[in-house]
């Protein structure tokens, strides 16, 4: 197959902002430079991407990895070494280099590893003929949903984004990047909970030993903070005043963060991993000696100062494609006077971006429904409760539920497309069945619909959708069926629909799922693939349109156009004298497989549909030879969403001469979805069916040996050489000791069993039948 047109456009300059913050920015933009030395038109290719990257080893390596990068042009990572400090042993023996065996042990390509895109958002421009040219490429994002750039964790994965523009196609790998970092800030809308003094009440039994509270120790009373929100940089006291059986013999305060970040897998595409650090953390004996040195008086001696650090991210209840969660909690640590372990509780508080002023619990409305809880950002949706899909709701047929006292199933699950295979305007439809006596409210009903791609090993998603369906008193779902339809985000303004990368086999395919438990369960409950079509113009592209003319020594082929409706039939014309031809519809898959710096593609060929020519030359047609095109196949693509998928037809023409010699024409073909304007043919030949070679003649017993076949009324020895992995598999084992002399036969034994039936009389299975075999 022919590649792609040659390029004249080049690509002068690219400016990415260094830093987009959330709180002020809506759109990621770049600023792209063109010079264009033809006259034809060119377009260019402007990716913002997101992703998940291993970490670099050690700050050294990070910087000898940047300066590769700028020094080599080639878009390959290239590992750097750095020399040994080189000690004369003789002038100095006791300084003597050591060797770290951990040193060089991960290569620079698999420090530069993607895990995985949850952003790779197109934008195409429009390059002038003759002359220097400069576009501005604006993407409308949500940025209040970015995860932050930088690592996850400690030593963790990383986080990255980057631009990159190419005017060539994708899979050549000719672009420029720069790359770019996103501040994830957290304003929270007011009026909220936080701003009011945080108190959790405290009953705790400690050391009872038991189920039975019989020589426990009680903790009672309560713990309490001014305020439920903070910024990075502030000090907050942590108050507690607690009752103890006993006296309190040490106490200690820390500052808990647990992130949460996705680690998808084909098997488990929810899986979440869990990282815990201890951010800060003081007891009640350095409190007092900080007091002490500075001259402070303790008005009330339950208390610690603990101080937040300023480099912490904010508080994330979630982020697109569910990269990274991140929750803090103050955590209490009491040792009562005669027990040996810390007792631990837990208060939850919020790291903001901006300072909240404290209220006081005096003028807290009595109805929480008029405060915000959880941490919404002003520019979130307060309706959208989609970052709780990893939370247990607290409602009050949740215990009833609990207890059996109802149920709500899913029964059947359905996607409602367009007629055309399409998703514009597509909705899913899930019929629930509830079992009660009374009318019950729904709570946590979660959707999602997502596309995979499966290019060889690796695998991914490109489309992510969650939604989470509740019903209040109001919208009470009554005792039976009941059906809800979930919009799905498919309109003009949301996804280009007609870009989206058509259902392909395993390779490509779209799922919809439902559950009522948390996604990080991975267990759901219903589960549905939504088939995809594509629709592409036959006409789109010109250089297939005119008359095709191709020789090659006496043979020829000769068509009117290369381009063709998905259905309907080729036509081409053989020229000279040849005994036999054969035609084959060859479709290429070209599959996308994220790099960090280059992108690879998993390419797959196969035959669509072939066709002979019969023996009969009467049955030959007099001018064009015609093959028709399965209605089943998608249709030629370029473009693709994500640039998951570039599909390509080419017809391999191969006419045979009477001396046997046989020539190979292959053409690129052109398979649309619209009409061809061209007519059936006169004369149509049934395409070639293989069929399967059928054996003339069946070996006898004789002919095989006698480890693979055994006959019913004897049972074969095995070989000694030869050791038995499965039914039909052996290996030669030169070294194996000849096998044990049988017994000899005990004539008083056989005697003595006389009448029972030995293993000579016993019937004789095949080895099919047989456990030692």
């Amino acid at each position: 197959m022919s590649g792609p047109p040659p390029i004249f456009a080049r690509i002068i300059s690219l400016q990415v902002p260094k830093r987009f913050v959330s709180a002020d920015d809506n759109q990621l933009y770049a600023t792209v430079s063109f010079d264009n030395e033809s006259d034809l038109v060119h377009s260019a290719q402007v990716v913002f991407r997101g992703y998940v990257r291993a970490p670099i080893g050690s700050d050294n390596q990070a910087k000898d990895g940047k300066k590769a990068e700028r020094k080599t042009d080639d878009h390959q990572d290239t590992p750097t070494e750095k020399k040994e400090e080189h000690v004369d042993t003789k002038k100095n023996p006791k300084k003597v280099p050591k060797k770290d065996p951990k040193r060089n042990q991960q290569p620079a390509q698999e420090q530069r590893t993607i895990y995985y895109e949850f952003l790779h958002e197109q934008i195409w421009l429009l390059i002038d003929r003759q002359g220097k040219v400069s576009h501005e490429a604006y993407l409308d994002v949500w940025l209040p949903r970015f995860p932050p750039s930088g690592p996850i964790y400690k030593g963790g994965p990383v986080i990255e984004y980057s631009c990159r523009v190419s005017v060539d196609p994708w899979y050549q790998n000719h672009h420029v990047e720069q790359i770019f970092e996103v501040v994830r800030t957290l304003i929270l809308k007011q009026p909220h909970l936080s701003a009011y003094p945080n108190h959790i009440k405290v009953n705790r039994c400690v050391d009872h030993g038991s189920v039975f509270h019989k020589q426990c120790k009680p903790v009672n009373g309560e713990i309490w903070t001014e305020r439920g929100a903070y910024v990075p940089g502030e000090k907050f006291r942590v108050y507690w005043k607690l009752a103890y059986a006993d006296t309190l013999s040490d106490a200690k305060v820390s500052l808990i963060k647990t992130v949460k970040f996705r680690t998808p897998e084909p098997n488990s595409p929810q899986l979440v991993s869990t990282k815990v650090d201890t951010v800060s953390t003081i007891s009640l004996a350095e409190q007092r000696e900080k007091d002490k040195k500075e001259n402070k008086e303790r008005k009330d001696e339950n208390c610690v100062a603990l101080e937040i650090p300023g480099h912490v991210p904010v508080t994330m209840a979630m982020t697109i494609f569910n990269v990274l969660s991140v929750k803090y909690q103050v955590l209490l640590q009491v040792k009562v006077g005669g027990h040996k372990e810390f007792t631990d509780f837990t208060l939850p508080v919020i790291v903001t971006s901006d300072f909240i002023e404290p209220r006081p619990l005096k003028k807290k409305p009595a109805n929480k429904a008029e405060l915000f809880q959880r941490p919404i950002d002003v520019d979130d949706d307060s309706a959208d409760d989609d970052d709780t899909d990893g939370e247990v709701e607290e409602h009050p047929d949740r215990d009833a539920q609990n207890r059996n006292d109802f149920s709500i199933e899913v029964e059947n699950l359905a996607v409602a497309t367009r007629a055309d295979g399409q998703l514009h305007n597509a909705y899913a439809e899930v019929h629930l069945l509830v079992n009660s006596h009374v009318a019950r409210s729904m709570h946590g009903l979660r959707l999602l619909f997502s596309g995979e791609c499966r290019a060889a090993e690796q695998w991914y998603e490109f489309l992510r959708y969650k939604a989470i369906i509740n019903t209040n008193e109001a919208t009470a779902l009554s005792p039976g069926q009941h059906v809800i339809k979930v919009a799905l985000p498919f309109a003009d303004t949301q996804y280009d629909t007609n870009i989206l990368a058509p259902s392909l086999d395993d390779d490509v395919r779209y799922l919809c799922k439902v559950t009522f438990t948390s996604w990080e369960a991975n267990a759901v409950q219903y589960e549905r693939e939504v088939f995809v079509d594509r629709y592409v113009d036959t006409w789109a592209k010109k250089e297939f349109t005119p008359p095709y003319d191709e020789e090659m020594g006496a043979w020829g082929v000769k068509m009117r156009q290369r381009n063709f409706q998905r259905g309907k039939w080729i036509f081409a014309k053989v020229t000279g004298d040849f005994a036999k031809v054969r035609f084959h519809l060859v479709q290429r898959r070209r599959l996308r497989q994220p790099g960090l710096k280059i992108d690879e593609s998993y390419l797959h060929e196969r035959i669509i549909t072939q066709l002979e020519s019969p023996e009969d030359r009467n049955l030959w047609p007099t001018t064009e030879w015609a093959m028709q095109i399965p209605n089943y196949i998608q249709p030629s693509i370029e473009i693709s969403y994500w640039n998951v998928l570039v599909l390509s037809y080419a017809l391999v023409v191969f006419p045979k001469g009477q001396d046997g010699h046989e020539h190979k024409h292959t053409i690129p073909l052109w398979i649309g979805t619209t009409d061809d304007k061209l007519e059936p043919p006169e004369i149509i030949i049934p395409p070639v069916v293989p069929t399967q070679t059928q054996m003339i003649r069946v070996p006898s017993p004789a002919d095989l040996p006698e480890f693979e076949v055994w006959d019913r009324d004897e049972v074969k020895m095995q070989p000694w050489w030869v050791e038995r992995f499965n039914r039909d598999t052996y290996t030669f084992d030169e070294g194996a000791p000849p096998p044990p002399k049988p017994p000899k036969e005990d004539k008083k034994k056989k005697k003595k069993d006389a009448g029972y039936p030995t293993e000579e009389h016993l019937p004789v299975y095949g080895p099919e039948n047989r456990s030692n075999y």
